[in-house]
């Protein structure tokens, strides 16, 4: 990137029409021939920029968070189509229909109802003691395991013991291999 270019004061209305228009604050960055984190810096230095950015901001954020809702409700808006009648061109207005859209709705709710709409991953914590067993024998064993004291299959063993406790499940013990 080539040297940075000092602050003006113009900046911030150029800066907030930018942002109105939809662009980001690397493109705006761009524009003015400066980094990222320049711009960043600008929003703490220099009085009133980093509002005129929030402000510039508000409006296709706005139109974005209308859009979206208007595509999880679903809308009906009015539209044309040109047809042939008798080899001459005619203009038919009509209605067109859009309907509800389910992932839209369901990112809409997911953000304006977390606490009903989250994804929540419920972790159940039982037997804490016979976990923290299984990871000390596992341990132990894997300790053994290197020393060459007992054999691999009861490091093994010891691995699945605690993968079934890990994943809640009860899979019957595998026989042990002499």
């Amino acid at each position: 990137m080539p040297a940075e270019t000092a602050f003006k004061p113009e900046f911030a209305k150029q800066a907030r029409q930018m942002a109105e228009c939809g662009a980001t604050d690397r493109e705006i960055a761009e524009e003015f021939g400066v980094s990222v984190r320049t711009l960043h810096r600008w929003k703490h230095t220099h009085e009133g920029f980093a509002e005129q950015l929030k402000l510039g901001k508000e409006l296709p954020d706005d139109r974005v968070e209308q859009s979206l809702y208007r595509r999880a409700t679903g809308y009906t808006f009015e539209a044309q189509k040109v047809l042939q009648y008798k080899g001459e061109p005619v203009v038919v207005d009509y209605l067109e229909h859009v309907p509800p859209d389910t992932t839209a709705a369901i990112f809409w709710l997911k953000n304006r109802r977390k606490e009903d709409w989250r994804d929540k991953a419920v972790i159940e914590h039982e037997n804490v003691d016979d976990l923290a067993d299984a990871l000390m024998r596992a341990r132990q064993r894997a300790i053994e395991a290197q020393s060459g004291t007992p054999n691999v299959t009861d490091a093994l063993n010891a691995g699945r013991e605690l993968r079934r406790k890990l994943e809640g499940a009860t899979i019957a013990p595998e026989a042990k291999e002499n």
